[in-house]
Parts: C-alpha cells; structure tokens; sequence
C-alpha cells in the first residue's frame, strides 16, 4: 500500500528496483510480457514499466481505481476499472484501442482466449462478459445471482467462475453430440472406429471397408438394422452408435463351407496373421484345383518343435469332416496371444493342416449327398461313356436316397434312387468318379482286406495304382518332405479313434504308445477307441502308410453328432 512497484531478485529476495506511481495499488497484481510489467493503481491509471530497469514506458488514466489486474495477449493489455468500464490498449504505447462499459464496477481481473476476453462485472449487475478482444464488441453474456469479484479461469474450451451468490459457473460451446464407430472383424471403416464428435446437426457419411476375402454386410445403427447402403449418412441429432457387420470368409459355423469359402478363409488368416500362419498348395486335384494347407505357429520363437499334421475331407459325403480342421485353423490364428493353450501350441509345435483333401468333390456331392470318392472318371459298366449313370434325383425332393424293402424283421438294400441315364436298362451302373482316396495310399495297398475294392464301380475302389491319385499324391509329397511326428485324419460317420493297423489285426510295434493317444482323445471327448483294424479291416489307408512309411503316430478320429 505505499504506491510502489518492487522488482526482487527471485533467487535471494534483493531489491533490483522499485518505481513509486505515487498512490497505493490496493488489488491490482501485474502482468509481464514484452519486456514490460502492467499494472493498475488507484491513482485511476495503468502503467506500463520497463522489466529490466523499471522506468516509466507509459501510463493511461481511467476514470477511477484500478483493483483489476492485466490480461497481455495480442500485443494488446486488458483491464477493467471502477469507472464500470474494461479496457484495452496498445501494450506497446499505451494507446486506447477500445472500451467496453459494463455499468458495473469492475473488480474481476479479464482472461483472454481464442480472440475473446472474458471478464465478471460487480455491483450494478453481476454479469460475467465475453468481448471480442479486436473490437470490444459482446459475444455473449450471462447474469448470475451474485456480483463477481471473481477472475475467470479457462481449460479444455471452457470458461469458469465464482460468484456470490454461492456458486462456480462454467460456459462453453453446447455439448456436440458423439458418434461410436464399432465393427466386427473382417473390415474398418472411414472415419476409423473410434468415438467421434461433430457439432449438432452435421450429416456425417461412414464408409464400410472390408479387408481382403472379406464382405460388408450391413449397419446397425443404436442397435437397429440399419440396412447395406454403403456409404451410410448419420445426421448429428443427438449420440449415435454405429456398428459395421462384417463377414468374414468363413462367415458362421452353422453351414457347410464350400471349397471357395475354405480358401477365402485361408488367404484371409494368410494376409492377416503373417507371424504365424504361412499358407500354401501343396498339388493340384484331378480339375486342377489347389490343395492348400495351412501352417501355424510363432516363427519368433526359435526353439525346437515337433511337427503335427490334420487332415480332412478324404471321402466327399463327410463334409463335417472339413469343418473341424478349418474350424480349429481359424480359432489357432485369431486366438493366439490371447488363449493361453492355443498360445502355447503355436510357441512350441508347428501345426500343418489340410482342411480338404478331396477338393473337387464339394461340387460333386451336391448332385449325389452319398458320393464318397474323388471325381477322377471311370467307365465303370465299359460302355465307353465315363459317369453317365449316377445316381439321381428321382421324385424331385432334393435328396438322393437308398431304397430298402422291408420283410417285417429286416431292412435290405435295394437302390439308390435314380433313373436309368444311358438307357441300358441299369439304374446308377455308372457314378460320378472316382477313387476312395483313403484306400490308395501305398501301404499293403494291395492287402486282401473287408475294404478296399479292386473294382471302380465300387465305393471304396482303391484305385488302378496306389498313389494313383493326385490328392493322395499331394499328402505323399508332404511327408516325404517333413517329419510329421503325430497326425491326424478326421472322417465322419461313427464317434471313435482308430489307430494302425487297418490291414490287419495284428498289434503295430508302439501298440502301447497308440493306446495312450486314443484312450486320451477318447476320454476328452467321450467317445470310443479301438485298433483300426479289429472295428473292420482296410487295404492302403492314410494312417497305415503315415506310421508304415514315415514312422508318424498317426491316428483316425470319426466324428459325428457329438
């Protein structure tokens, strides 16, 4: 209160300077910028003061007290006075640039933000003001319940002050309304998932982006379908969720994929998961189709690993037999570093899996459901026509039966349903292929077995050679050149494990080592387990020439309903 500005060393408190304006300064605290303190006194002026040596830059006089402090932004000092007006002048000469009468004293000390000044009025009407900090002009107010002696903070976009009338206000832009973009795997989206905001009212258009073999399907839109525009236009009314639903290539588990949709899914694990999936053809089918399989496991770790092999779909009517393999590819991949087991698996094993074998015959089974064997065409009634004679549709209900007659005690076959196609006077003398390719494999090929025919019209023919077969062929070639230590086939039809011999009943050499693989899977699954070869016994199976040939622990797993 004796009038003076102090400068003090801010290390050890010694006086620099001091400047007396010769009255006191009651409220007012200064502002430094540009190399000058402001401050404001009640001898009705503000001052500006060189920092260095604090002499008089210059002086403007109000019309009363100064208790406001400088607001510095602009090149421009901000201040209000009890002559109920807030002021601006030049920071550099001093010079009035504009005032702002608010009819009330001006206690409150102004902020200055995004080209605006905000500042509360006292007695006369307790308003808190917001000008334009160019012109002075007002961009808005509001009257509380109190006069404001209070200085304006700001954060974040929001102005925040105290009145007395007991409370803290805060004023701001009005809340913007938020768009959440989610999406399901298989796709993003433009803008990117993630939460957004727009101001009210703005029509807002997200595109659907599928990734690579996968499919937009539709919008829902705060949980409702929303249908399959893409893009899709949202108007900013109030908070919206959007989800994108995607399809991935193998879409759902409650269908039978088909050979495209298995190498969608495949190429899609092989573009989206590179650190462990490694996917490739290892042979063509009889209609040149790729055989693919599937590796997994985490190349960073370097540590030794035992190979494993799966294969499905050897025989074409046991299409679930596919859906295992497939399944457990896509559950492998999209699940590692998350599932601890499958983590471990793909740490420590490399696992090699053929979802399909017989690849030409998913077309083929959907004109005949009991096709078993690959499409590789006999003349099997020598007439010199090849698969002219399958069986057939014949009362149009989209299946293709057996007909039994039936004695009262005893079905017996008769036929498949069908017509006579070549008319020779025979019904279904002549079906589409083929070989069972799981009775062509070389090992005791040739064995004198309950199954494993020597004729084509026959649905567990062998074959004219074994590995006569390019499907048979490829898995060949891909043992040859691995050392797969355990393997598994799936087939469908019962709920087993079967393990070699299929040839024969005699007991294979690690009897004791395949009992304790089968009685495990069985046990996990509660389903039963024998020797191949006691349930019935088979020439030139897989699992005979993989632990025959290769010395592979190779198993058969039957699946069925369970």
């Amino acid at each position: 209160m004796d009038g003076k500005v102090y400068a003090l060393n801010a290390s050890n408190g010694a006086l620099i300077w001091s400047y007396n304006v010769g009255y006191r300064i009651a409220w007012s605290s200064p502002a430094v910028a540009y190399g000058k303190v402001y401050i404001g006194s009640n001898d009705r002026k503000v001052y500006a003061l060189d920092a260095f040596d604090g002499d008089l830059v210059w002086s403007y006089t109000t019309g009363y007290w100064v208790d406001s402090s400088p607001a510095v932004a602009y090149g421009k000092v901000y201040i209000g006075s009890r002559d109920n007006k807030i002021y601006c002048l030049d920071a550099s000469t001093g010079a009035f640039v504009w005032s702002y009468a608010t009819g009330a004293v001006m206690w409150s000390s102004p902020a200055v933000a995004d080209g605006k000044v905000y500042v509360g009025a006292g007695y006369g009407n307790g308003k808190i003001y917001s000008l334009d900090a160019f012109t002075g002009a007002v961009v808005w107010s509001y009257a509380t319940d109190g006069i404001i002696y209070s200085s304006p903070g700001i954060a974040d976009g929001k102005v925040y002050v105290g009145s007395r009338d007991n409370k803290i206000y805060a004023f701001g832009p009005p809340p913007m309304p938020t768009l959440t973009i989610t999406t399901t795997t298989g796709g993003t989206t433009t803008p990117a998932p993630s939460r957004h905001s727009y101001v009210n009212g703005t029509i807002v258009s997200v595109t659907a982006v599928p990734s690579v073999h996968c499919s937009f399907d539709h919008w829902e839109l705060d949980g409702a379908n929303a249908g399959s525009v893409n893009p899709i236009s949202v108007t900013m009314d109030k908070d919206h969720a959007l989800h994108a639903i995607f399809l991935t290539p193998w879409q759902d588990w409650a269908h039978y994929h088909n050979y495209t949709e298995i190498v969608n899914t495949l190429l899609y694990l092989n573009t989206t998961y590179l650190s462990i999936v490694d996917v490739f053809s290892i042979g063509k089918s009889w209609q040149n189709k790729d055989i693919y399989c599937i590796k997994l496991t985490n190349e960073s770790n370097m540590h030794p690993k035992p190979k494993l092999l799966f294969v499905g779909y050897h025989h074409a009517r046991e299409l679930i037999s596919a859906e295992l393999p497939l399944y457990f590819a896509v559950e492998a991949a999209t699940n590692f570093g998350t599932n601890k087991t499958i983590t471990h698996m793909l740490n420590y094993s490399e696992i090699y899996i053929i979802p399909a074998l017989n690849v030409d015959a998913f077309d083929a089974v959907k004109q005949n459901e009991w096709q078993r064997k690959n499409v590789h065409p006999f003349d099997e009634d020598g007439d010199g026509l090849m698969d002219e004679d399958p069986p057939d549709d014949e009362d149009g209900d989209g299946y293709i039966e057996d007909l039994f007659y039936w004695d009262g005690y005893t079905y017996y076959f008769i036929r498949w349903e069908g017509i006579d196609d070549d008319g020779d006077g025979l019904y279904n003398e002549d079906w589409v292929g083929g070989v069972d390719l799981n009775r062509n494999y070389g090992y005791q090929w040739d064995a004198q077995c309950q199954s494993g025919s020597l004729y084509p019209w026959d649905e567990d023919y062998r074959g004219p050679a074994p590995f006569s077969e390019p499907e048979t062929q490829a898995i060949r070639d891909l043992a040859l050149s691995h050392n797969f230590k355990y393997a598994i086939s799936f087939h469908s039809g019962a709920e087993c494990v079967v393990y070699p011999w299929g040839y024969t009943t005699e007991d294979p050499p690690d009897k004791e080592k395949f009992e304790e693989i089968a009685s495990e899977i069985a046990q996990l699954t509660s389903i039963w387990y024998s020797q191949s070869g006691d349930w019935y016994t088979t020439s030139g199976v897989w699992d005979d020439w993989m632990y025959g040939n290769r010395s592979t622990f190779a198993v058969t797993c039957e699946i069925y309903t369970n």
